[in-house]
C-alpha cells in the first residue's frame, strides 16, 4: 500500500471523465477525456497536481520564495507563480527565450502575480537549467531568503506524486462508470505527468497501456529520466517495486520541429476538435498529443474499437502565443472553416 506524504489543496479534483462521441465515432474508437484542464481557473491544467505536493514540501521547510523555470509561455511557470502567491510565497521564474514585444497569455498572468522574471537564451538554458536554478537560489540566500527550487514542469519524485494520485483517481472513476480503458494517452513534455501515471498504473492497474506522445525530445531521452524519477517516487511512497522501462510506451513523431513549434495540420486538428466537441486543445501539448492519438489509430498501433482515455492537461492560456500562425490560416475574422 502506498503512503502519500502530506499535500496542499490547490486543485479542484476529482476532474470529470467525459465521453467524446463525435470524435470517437469518426476515429472508430470508444474515446473519453479526463478533464484536467478543469483543475482551476488560473491554476488550470496538470501542473497544479504536482504543485500540491511540491509546495507542501516548500511550506514544510519554511521557505519564503519559489524558483522554477520553463519557456516564456510556460504553463508550469504560470501555475507556480499563482500558487506561490496563494500561499504568500515570492515567485521567481527563469524563462528561456527573449522578452516578447508584449506580454500575453501565461506571461501576462506571471506578471500580474508579481513574479520576478529573468530571461535566459535558449542555448544557455538548454545546457543545464538546474545550474541556473541553483545559482539564483544561492543569490536569494545571500539576500536572507529561503528559496525552494522546483525543476522544469515540476517533474521530480515529489512532483509526480500528483499523477500517481491522479491514476488512482482515474481507477475509481472508471470503476464507478464500469468502463476501463485499453489505452491511457497523455502528452510527454518534461516527463513528470507520464511518470506519475505509469507508476500509478503499475501500482493499481486501470489501463492496459499508458502512452506518452513526446512533444519535444524523444523516447530515448525520456525513458531513463522517467524510470529514475518514478523509482524515486516509489521510495517516497514506501512501495517496493522495480519498474520495467521496456513497458513505457513513449511515441515519437508528433513533436514537429521542436517544443512549442506547431504546424498547420496540428492547428487544423485543434480547430476540428473544437468544432466536433467544443473542447479547446493547445498547440504545445494537448494538440500534439491529440495528433499523436489520431496518427497511432491510423497506423493501427491503437486498434479500431479500442477504449481510449485521453488526458487533457490544459494549456489554454498558451493559445495566444500562436495568434499569428492561426491568423495566417483564417480567410477572415468572420469564420474559420473546418478543413481537416
Amino acid at each position: 500500500m502506498a503512503h502519500f506524504p502530506a499535500k496542499l489543496t490547490l486543485a479542484f479534483i476529482p476532474t470529470p471523465i467525459q465521453r467524446l462521441e463525435r470524435l470517437g465515432r469518426e476515429w472508430e474508437i470508444d474515446l473519453r477525456v479526463k478533464r484536467d484542464d478543469l483543475t482551476g481557473s488560473v491554476l488550470s491544467g496538470n501542473k497544479v497536481r504536482k504543485l500540491e505536493y511540491l509546495l507542501a514540501d516548500a511550506v514544510n521547510q519554511s521557505c519564503d520564495a519559489v524558483i522554477t523555470c520553463g519557456a516564456v509561455a510556460s504553463n508550469h511557470a504560470r501555475a507556480t507563480a499563482v500558487a506561490a502567491r496563494i500561499l504568500g510565497l515570492e515567485p521567481w521564474l527563469i524563462l528561456a527565450g527573449s522578452p516578447p514585444a508584449a506580454a500575453h497569455g501565461n506571461l501576462q498572468i506571471d506578471l500580474l502575480a508579481g513574479a520576478r522574471i529573468r530571461y535566459i537564451p535558449w542555448s544557455e538554458y538548454s545546457g543545464n537549467p538546474d545550474t541556473i536554478l541553483n545559482s539564483v537560489a544561492e543569490e536569494l540566500k545571500r539576500q536572507g531568503k529561503r528559496p525552494y527550487i522546483i525543476p522544469t514542469g515540476g517533474s521530480n519524485a515529489v512532483g509526480i506524486l500528483g499523477y500517481v494520485e491522479a491514476a488512482l483517481e482515474i481507477k475509481q472513476q472508471c470503476r464507478e462508470q464500469n468502463w476501463y480503458p485499453d489505452f491511457l494517452v497523455c502528452a510527454a513534455g518534461s516527463g513528470g505527468t507520464y511518470a506519475g501515471l505509469f507508476l500509478g498504473n503499475t501500482l493499481e492497474p486501470v489501463a492496459e497501456q499508458v502512452i506518452g506522445i513526446t512533444v519535444c525530445q524523444n523516447a530515448d531521452y525520456f525513458r531513463p529520466r522517467i524510470t529514475h524519477v518514478a523509482q524515486n517516487a516509489a521510495r517516497i511512497l514506501q512501495v517496493d517495486l522495480s519498474l520495467d522501462p521496456g513497458r513505457m510506451a513513449l511515441v515519437d513523431g508528433y513533436a514537429g520541429e521542436g517544443y512549442g513549434i506547431s504546424n498547420p495540420a496540428q492547428l487544423r486538428l485543434i480547430r476540428h476538435a473544437a468544432d466536433r466537441e467544443g473542447l479547446i486543445f493547445d498547440p504545445v501539448y494537448t494538440g500534439k498529443a491529440l495528433d499523436g492519438l489520431r496518427g497511432e489509430i491510423a497506423k493501427g498501433s491503437i486498434p479500431r474499437g479500442s477504449r481510449v482515455l485521453f488526458l487533457h492537461t490544459g494549456g489554454i492560456f498558451g493559445l495566444s502565443a500562436f495568434t499569428e500562425e492561426m491568423t495566417r490560416m483564417w480567410d477572415s475574422l468572420t469564420f474559420w472553416p473546418d478543413t481537416l
